[in-house]
């Protein structure tokens, strides 16, 4: 869509196109910052993925002298292929002839070192190592240690001639841990050639003793239709993360651009009947609003029979992961939750009750608070007002750190804490015309509202009657709910009961519109309203003690007990939401 069909579809307003002319050198170069961060030249040694520490020094070194050498990093893993095979005493049978034929790397005489022999896939180590964090970042390479490939492909059977594909298999990880089953029992895809030769290499040492062609491909599985209408018993694999992907090469009717998304979609479809699809995905796909279709395709499909957490994760990734089971057969009532340590069945007709379909993965102790809570709140956030905070466009000459002529104070989300701002630290010259995204200023100059931090797992609301302007790390919220002031709205979301209800169904890193609307308000008499306001007011005005209070009413009006009082205490400060 070019400028003028945006303008003409409203999109985006003719005063946001000034300023977008006017701020492309600077917007551009912002973008091409955030590219640089994408192709970072650091490299990261995957720790997880090593069976032995010890070998780090070497892995290290090795690194080092690659990039001291300017080697290319595809001839540096043909060369160790053909010396690995080489010292197997394998290079002169025939399909390792014919595989090594088919490459068109170049071999690297003066690359002479041994490796380590303790390392299960000491080729896959060298080669994430070899690459830079940003290139790993883009192409969402991330390969899987051995404790997960287990987990995920422990009590498959092979017995019948049963198959095995992992369409985004890199290195091969998850072939590694399979017992008895034969080669040809087992397909992989990859869009990386060298992973694939890794694949096929670290195939072909498993199977010493056997004569055959690995079934590994360099296809871009959900491009290319090279395995075409052929199902699978078994489909492993952990996807790409966060890879944007346009989505119109993709017939899987999910909109997502999280193209791990689209994997699990068209995997299920090359399932044989009762075959089993497992996934490693991000945490996010249980409760983020963003991941709602992938959901309701679990549910609407098959049968989603497991979800397992695991502790840790990938080097250079901060994103906690889970395995998701879905079997190609009619659905069952319970799914299997589990961890190392406890299990537990939790009924699927629980997700179709909760906002976007979240997986809510709660004890029977959660379940039973979160729907006391939910059945005393029939009012919501629906007929309240919204608005973002400005952009400026130019943050760096147009806010200032001290006062001038004509400036006003502005705030951001860093001075909101609950019920009250922080002074503030900069200025701002309050010229609308010159913002790149502005609200319409009866929200910033109303008599009262509310703001709140965008970017926060927590829910922090502060009160503002002073007509008074925020930057877009904050927003605002001018509340209408039956019943209830401003400033006891304000109180229910600074809650712990709140804290614990929004943290409990949702996992957005940052705090959304749609997800507030969810919340569930009491109603309310006059009185107790009242006597709210009153303890509110005593905060706003540095009595912090009041707020105990202001928590045992809204405790009371939810009719919790003492027990259920204390396990949302502990819960939130377990997860440090206090």
């Amino acid at each position: 869509m070019n400028e003028k069909e945006l303008l003409s579809d409203n999109i985006i307003s003719y005063v946001t196109k000034r300023n977008w002319d006017k701020l492309k050198p600077s917007v551009e170069g912002k973008l091409m910052s955030g590219a640089n961060k994408c192709l970072s030249k650091r490299s990261v040694i995957p720790f997880e993925y090593l069976m032995c520490r010890d070998n780090v020094p070497f892995v290290k070194s090795f690194v080092s002298l690659v990039h001291a050498q300017q080697w290319k990093i595809c001839d540096v893993m043909f060369t160790l292929v053909n010396n690995i095979l080489a010292e197997k005493g394998m290079s002169q049978k025939p399909h390792v002839i014919r595989f090594l034929s088919t490459i068109k790397f170049s071999y690297i005489s003066d690359l002479k070192v041994r490796l380590p022999d303790d390392e299960i896939d000491i080729l896959g180590v060298l080669y994430q190592s070899l690459m830079f964090e940003g290139e790993r970042n883009v192409k969402g390479a991330y390969y899987t240690p051995y404790y997960i490939t287990y987990n995920m492909t422990k009590g498959l059977d092979f017995s019948s001639g049963q198959t095995i594909l992992d369409p985004c298999c890199g290195s091969g990880a998850f072939f590694f841990p399979l017992h008895d089953v034969q080669p040809e029992q087992i397909f992989g895809l990859d869009n990386d050639p060298v992973a694939v030769m890794l694949a096929k290499t670290n195939l072909i040492l498993k199977y010493p003793d056997v004569i055959f062609d690995p079934q590994i491909f360099c296809f871009d599985y959900l491009k290319d239709d090279v395995i075409r209408e052929k199902k699978f018993t078994y489909i492993v694999s952990n996807p790409p993360w966060g890879a944007v992907t346009d989505v119109r090469y993709f017939d899987t009717g999910i909109s997502s651009k999280e193209i791990f998304i689209h994997f699990f979609i068209k995997s299920f479809h090359h399932l044989e009947n009762n075959g089993l699809l497992r996934f490693l995905m991000p945490n996010a796909v249980l409760n983020v609003r963003y991941h709602k279709e992938l959901r309701r395709f679990m549910l609407e499909n098959g049968n989603l029979s497991n979800i397992f957490f695991y502790n840790g994760n990938f080097s250079g990734v901060m994103t906690k992961y889970v395995d998701v089971t879905l079997k190609n057969m009619p659905s069952e009532e319970f799914v299997s939750v589990s961890d190392k340590e406890k299990i537990q069945l939790i009924s699927k007709r629980h997700f179709y009750g909760y906002p976007n379909f979240v997986f809510n993965v709660l004890s029977s102790v959660d379940r039973e608070i979160i729907d006391k809570i939910k059945d005393k709140g029939p009012l919501s956030l629906e007929k309240s007002e919204w608005a973002l905070g400005i952009v400026t466009g130019d943050n760096k000459h147009k806010l200032k750190d001290v006062r001038e002529d004509g400036f006003e104070p502005v705030f951001t989300g860093k001075e909101i804490s609950k019920y009250v701002l922080m002074p503030c630290k900069k200025f701002l010259l309050y010229q609308r015309d010159s913002f790149q995204q502005v609200a319409k200023d009866e929200y910033y100059r109303a008599n009262e509202k509310l703001v709140y931090k965008f970017i926060s797992k927590r829910l922090v609301f502060a009160y503002d009657n002073n007509r008074r302007l925020f930057l877009n790390s904050a927003n605002i919220l001018i509340p209408h709910v039956d019943g209830m002031s401003v400033k006891t709205v304000m109180a229910f979301l600074n809650s712990e009961v709140m804290q614990y209800y929004y943290s409990s169904l949702f996992g957005d890193v940052k705090v959304l519109k749609s997800n507030l609307l969810e919340l569930p308000f009491p109603l309310m008499t006059k009185s107790l309203d009242n006597k709210i306001v009153k303890l509110v007011d005593k905060v706003v005005s540095g009595d912090f003690s009041a707020i105990q209070r202001i928590q045992n009413i809204i405790y009371n009006v939810y009719g919790l007990t003492p027990s259920q009082r204390r396990y949302i205490h502990s819960s939130n400060m377990r997860n440090k939401l206090l």
